[in-house]
């Protein structure tokens, strides 16, 4: 069974986000785990 995690993270500075993403979409790609950030919730900010 894969690992499910969530990560949360600051929208700022912006550099820090794409990393993290990047890290995400490869630990992804693994078997072992499915990781999703805050960019995947259904949340319109209202």
């Amino acid at each position: 069974m894969k690992a499910k995690g969530f990560f949360a993270y600051g929208s700022n500075p912006t550099s820090c986000g794409e990393a993290i993403e990047e890290a995400i979409l490869e630990i992804n790609k693994s078997s072992e785990a499915e990781i999703i950030s805050w960019k995947d919730l259904k949340n319109s900010g209202n």
